[in-house]
């Protein structure tokens, strides 16, 4: 699965104009530290866990790739294209597996990340084996 979601970028690359990418983002729903390195995933991406999601992607593209929590370029997106432009302070809140987020403020992406968030106490296990 990790070399289909290379090859992607890869064609594009190839058959789009030279020298128009920059450098590459990779984003799922899983759980990744500082270094783009995946630490825990969930179910439909399973088989990551370990996999140097970033420097996998840089390698194989020859450029600069990042691979955030998902929620943070969406944040990003909404401050630069979307409803975050009028305002430089804003919440973003992300659905799907879980409930996570980003914080812009002063129009800056805050450290950190909201996620895995656990809305009631006493939940169920979660399939990446968190509570909630």
């Amino acid at each position: 699965m990790l070399q289909a979601a290379i090859e992607l970028p890869a064609e594009v690359m190839r058959t789009g104009p030279a020298g128009q990418v920059a450098g590459i983002c990779v984003c799922a729903a899983r759980w990744v530290d500082r270094e783009g390195v995946v630490r825990q995933t969930v179910a439909r991406v399973q088989g990551w866990q370990g996999t140097p999601l970033a420097a996998s992607f840089s390698e194989v593209l020859q450029l600069p790739a990042c691979a955030p929590n998902d929620a943070h370029p969406a944040a990003l997106g909404e401050l630069r294209f979307g409803a975050g432009r009028a305002t430089g302070d804003f919440l973003l809140i992300t659905l799907g597996t879980g409930i996570g987020g980003a914080v812009v403020r002063g129009g800056w992406l805050a450290p950190g990340a909201t996620g895995h968030l656990t809305p009631v106490l006493g939940m169920k296990e979660c399939r990446c084996g968190a509570m909630g």
